[in-house]
């Protein structure tokens, strides 16, 4: 496999994950603009998570392709079936970014995403995806 390749696609994976972890960021990017170098919202981080790294269907081609570990896959599994879980429900379809915030529901994906970030962030041997992982909190939290 080609190192940028999967170098850049696991940056990609690991910036999608952070969007889900913190309620204040997300109130940040989504409402206030706060970050420039940031441009999201709700909708914006579900395509950028599931259409953008293809993981609509789960991790196996992820894993499969080479992109993410069985070990990793194992981790962040049980995060997206929650968070693939509220996004089917039919009460929670067509959501403002501002009504996803204040939805107490929302907020357990969001603890939940939390939780699974310093599990995967724990569990990394590389130490340069665990520096980006560092960065991206140092910068945005």
């Amino acid at each position: 496999m080609n190192v940028g390749l999967r170098k850049s696609i696991r940056e990609r994976w690991l910036r999608a994950l952070f969007e889900f972890t913190d309620i204040t960021f997300q109130h940040k990017v989504w409402l206030e603009g706060f970050y420039p170098d940031v441009a999201s919202n709700y909708t914006e981080a579900l395509c950028s998570y599931f259409d953008d790294l293809d993981l609509n269907e789960g991790y196996d081609n992820f894993v499969n392709q080479g992109f993410a570990s069985a070990q990793e896959a194992a981790i962040v599994i049980p995060f997206h079936k929650m968070l693939d879980n509220y996004i089917g429900s039919i009460n929670k379809e067509g959501l403002t970014d501002i009504v996803v915030l204040n939805d107490p529901d929302w907020h357990e994906v969001v603890n939940f995403g939390f939780a699974t970030w310093q599990q995967l962030k724990a569990h990394l041997n590389n130490t340069e995806e665990q520096g980006f992982m560092l960065q991206l909190e140092d910068k945005y939290l």
